[in-house]
Formats: C-alpha cells, structure tokens, sequence
C-alpha cells in the first residue's frame, strides 16, 4: 500500500504565566532558552519566539519529542501546572487535534496522556483538560531542583487522507498553582486533577471523621466527600420551601467547614493563621473579632450542632468560603 504523506504543521507558542488568586494567568513573558518568574526557571532549548513544535510533511506513525527544563529556585515547593491554549489552525471537521496523540512525561515517567492515570489524551482532550482552573498538573518540584517534562505528540499509524493539509496552532502556559484552589470546587474535582492521592483524602477524611459534627456522615470517604458537596451546591439551588432552605443551609456550612478542614489535613492552611470575625459570628460563636483557625475550629465543633437558625449556617458556611480563598 502506498505510505500516505500528510501535511502536518504543529506551532506551539510558549507562553510563561503564573497562576493567580484571581482565577486567571498573568503574562509574563514570550519563548526564549531561559527565562526567570518568580522564583522559577524555565528553560525551552530554543530561540526567542521560535514555536516549540513545527513539523511539516508528518506521515502517520510519526512521533516529535520536545522538552522543557523547570527549576525551582526558591526556598519552598511548588506545584506546577500546564495549560493549552489553541491559536488557530486550518482545515474543517474533522480537526487534526482530535487524531493527534499527546504524552507528557516527568523525565521517562508519563504524567498526563498514555501510560499515565488519566489514559490516553488526544490533544483535543488537553485543551479541554485545560480549560479548568488548575490546568494539567504536572507535579511538584521541591526547593533547588528541577523537572524535565518531555512533549510527545504522535500522529498514528492509522490516520486517513482526511487529515490531508491540516494544522493546529497552540500556546503552552506554565503556571504554579497556588493554595487559591482549596476550595469545595478544587475538592470535589480531585478526581480530575489528582494533586492528591484518593488514600491520602480518605486518610484525612478519616481523621476529620473524628469531629462531632460530622459523625451523622461517617464513614467519611471521597464519595461522600463529594455527595456533601453535591448536597450544597447543585442540589440544593432550587429550594425554596422553608424546610428545605433550613436543611440547604446546613449542608453549605458542612461542605464549606469539611473542605477548610481537609485544607488544613493537606497542608493547605495553617491553623495558627488568624481572621477577622464580624459581629453576628462573634455572636455565633463566642470569642473575641480576630480568632485563630485552630480557634475557629475549637468554637465551631461546639456551636454548630446546636444551631437552628438559617441565617447563622449560612453566616457561617461564608465564614470558612471566605477562608478557602485565601492564603495561608
């Protein structure tokens, strides 16, 4: 049979960000072999504003490896994250990125793609997956060290003419991701970015079993971590019966204070931390305006049980949202 030979162009501009608390990227800075943010360096091995990927005449069966050296420079960890972003490309449905396969490796170890726990990724499949807030994560680099993460996008064997001519144009963001995303969302998607080991959750889960107000829910597990959650967001923005809105309040406290605990268990937040307190929560609780977490915890294990206002669940679910999107 007759080798097809396509046209392939693959541009991936490399653009450095930085994760924000803000929920966005902040540019910093165009391809170049070195450049510093932060307290990161990254190295791409090319040019100023040369594309990292550009491959012409590409038959099927074709493999192109790139690599991208990280080094962190500064005196704490950082988990550090990728992200996607298409520019362009030519040629209609079907589109060349949902053929192509990519891989993304931590030295020779797949992190993201085949081989990895997410399976196999089309490079339609990262701009989706990296379209959430954290990006693909990619894994942590302690104080002095550096990663080599390793690009690998494969055309297969099998690929037909229709692919015939066609490109895709994309960017590549490099972030780290910051302690921003503890929040309900970032814990009832942990399945998805997977910063965290399921028996690691369940271990913390276990030990926050151990609150009295959260005994009517053990055995704490992943699942019911997420059916917590589930129970005060999605599943309850329609309650409107007075009864309902009682029960809707409570499970926004339990989802909020369960996920400022678990932030606590993962290293997340620091209980010696201090926060501002209003008046009505200086009600609820007792204590003083300013209040450390671990005082926070202590008044609200004693409190919670007891309440039968709305008003003051939902006070206080507020309190520990508000404490979620903070730093430590």
């Amino acid at each position: 049979m007759k080798k097809r030979l396509l046209t392939i162009i693959i541009a991936l501009l490399i653009m450095v960000s930085i994760f924000v608390a803000n929920g966005g990227f902040k540019n910093l800075f165009r391809s170049s072999t070195v450049r510093a943010f932060g307290e990161l360096l990254v190295d791409f091995h090319l040019p100023p504003s040369e594309p990292i990927f550009v491959v012409n005449n590409w038959a099927p069966g074709g493999v192109e490896n790139r690599s991208v050296d990280v080094q962190n420079g500064g005196s704490q960890s950082y988990l550090v994250a990728v992200k996607a972003i298409k520019k362009g490309g030519v040629g209609a449905d079907l589109k060349i990125e949902t053929i192509l396969g990519i891989i993304i490796k931590e030295g020779l170890v797949p992190v993201y793609g085949d081989g990895s726990p997410t399976g196999s990724k089309s490079v339609t499949d990262f701009f989706g997956d990296s379209a959430g807030f954290d990006g693909v994560v990619l894994g942590t680099i302690n104080p002095a060290s550096t990663k080599t993460y390793n690009f690998e996008v494969t055309f297969p064997i099998s690929a037909g003419n229709e692919f015939q001519g066609k490109t895709v144009i994309f960017d590549l963001s490099f972030g780290t991701v910051t302690e921003y995303e503890g929040t309900i969302g970032f814990w009832r998607n942990w399945n998805k970015h997977q910063i965290y080991l399921q028996s690691d959750i369940n271990s913390w889960l276990e030990a926050i079993d151990d609150t009295s107000w959260f005994t009517p829910f053990a055995p704490l597990t992943t699942t019911k971590m997420v059916q917590i959650i589930d129970d005060a967001t999605k599943n309850c923005n329609n309650s409107k019966k007075s009864g309902d809105q009682l029960r809707c309040a409570k499970n926004k406290f339990s989802a909020q204070y369960l996920v400022t605990q678990l932030n606590v268990k993962s290293g997340r937040k620091n209980l010696a931390k201090s926060y501002n307190l209003s008046f009505s929560l200086q009600s609820i609780l007792g204590g003083g305006s300013v209040q450390t977490l671990g005082q926070l915890f202590s008044r609200t294990d004693s409190k919670a049980p007891a309440l039968v206002n709305r008003q003051q669940y939902l006070d206080l679910a507020s309190l520990y949202d508000v404490i979620n999107n903070q730093g430590i």
